[in-house]
C-alpha cells in the first residue's frame, strides 16, 4: 500500500504529475484521431508507390476533369459546343472535335455550326470552315469570300445558309460562292445556331482527353498525394505535420506505457506479502 503520510511538497508534485498525465492522455487521443487519416493516406499511397510497376501506375492517366481541377490546367477558354447529326461538335482553345475525332482545322472563335444536305459549315467571327458531314475538310472561307464578320450563322427553311454581319443579313447559295443581302422578315424560318457551355459530362471529358488537357499519370497523382503536393503549397507542410504527430504519438504512447509499468512495479513492492 502507499505511504499514508506525505509532505505538502511531495503531494503537490504528485498532483502536477497527475495533471500532466491526464492532459497527455487527452491530447494523445485527440491528435491520434486527427493524424489517423493523414497517416492512413501516407500508408496507402506508400504501398501503391512501392508496387507502382505491378499496378502499372505509369501507364494510366487520371481523368482530365480531375487533373484540370487539381493541377490548375484549365484550358485558355471553356469548351463550348453544339449537337449535330454526327455527334457533338466541341470547340476548345481553337481546336474542333466532332464526336470522338479531332477535325483537321482550327478556328479562332466559334459562333455556330449549320448542316446542309452535303456539308457542315462551322463559323467563327472571321471565317467559315466547310467539312463533309463525316468530318472531312472541304474549304475555308475568309476575307473576300465572306460579306463581313460572322456574328451569327443559321439555316433557312430552304436549306440555305444565312449569316448576320454587323446588323445586316446575307444568304448564300449551296456552293457558298455567292452571298446576297436579304430582308430577314421575308424569310420563312431561320434557326440561329447558339453554342453552349452546358455540355454533357461525357462530351466534355472526351473533348478534354482528345485535346490532351492535363495528361497526369496515376503515378504522379499518387506521388503528389503521398507528399501532399496535391493540397497546394501548404500540402507538404501538412504531411510534415502528420509525420511530427506520428513521432509525438509514439513518444507519448511509450511514456504512458512506461509510467503505467513503473506504477505497477511500485504497487507490487508496497503490497504486503500474502499470508
Amino acid at each position: 500500500m502507499n505511504a499514508p503520510f506525505l509532505d505538502a511538497k511531495t503531494t503537490e508534485k504528485r498532483r502536477r504529475a497527475a495533471r500532466f498525465r491526464a492532459a497527455l492522455v487527452k491530447w494523445h487521443r485527440r491528435l491520434g484521431i486527427g493524424a489517423a487519416l493523414l497517416v492512413l493516406l501516407l500508408a496507402v499511397t506508400g504501398i501503391f508507390l512501392s508496387h507502382a510497376e505491378r499496378f502499372r501506375l505509369h501507364e494510366m492517366n487520371i481523368s482530365p476533369v480531375l487533373a484540370q481541377a487539381l493541377y490548375d490546367a484549365a484550358p485558355a477558354s471553356p469548351p463550348v459546343g453544339l449537337e449535330t447529326s454526327q455527334g457533338w461538335l466541341v470547340w476548345l482553345d481553337r481546336s474542333l472535335y466532332l464526336g470522338d475525332n479531332a477535325l483537321p482545322q482550327q478556328i479562332d472563335t466559334f459562333t455556330g455550326v449549320v448542316e446542309t444536305d452535303m456539308l457542315l459549315a462551322i463559323a467563327g467571327t472571321r471565317e467559315v470552315i466547310l467539312f463533309t458531314r463525316d468530318g472531312d475538310f472541304v474549304e475555308k472561307l475568309n476575307g473576300a469570300a465572306l460579306p463581313g464578320p460572322v456574328d451569327r450563322i443559321a439555316l433557312a427553311s430552304d436549306d440555305l445558309v444565312v449569316i448576320e454581319s454587323a446588323g445586316a443579313y446575307f444568304q448564300t447559295s449551296g456552293d457558298f460562292l455567292d452571298w446576297r443581302s436579304i430582308d430577314i422578315e421575308t424569310t420563312d424560318f431561320i434557326a440561329w445556331s447558339a453554342p453552349t457551355q452546358a455540355l454533357p459530362a461525357s462530351v466534355r471529358q472526351t473533348a478534354l482527353e482528345l485535346h490532351g488537357v492535363a495528361e497526369v499519370t496515376t503515378h504522379r497523382f499518387v506521388s503528389d498525394l503521398h507528399s501532399g503536393r496535391t493540397f497546394g503549397p501548404l500540402g507538404p507542410f501538412i504531411m510534415d505535420a502528420a509525420a511530427i504527430l506520428l513521432i509525438f504519438l509514439s513518444l507519448s504512447g511509450f511514456y504512458m506505457w512506461w509510467r503505467q509499468r513503473r506504477a505497477r512495479i511500485q504497487n507490487k513492492r508496497l503490497m504486503p506479502p500474502a499470508e
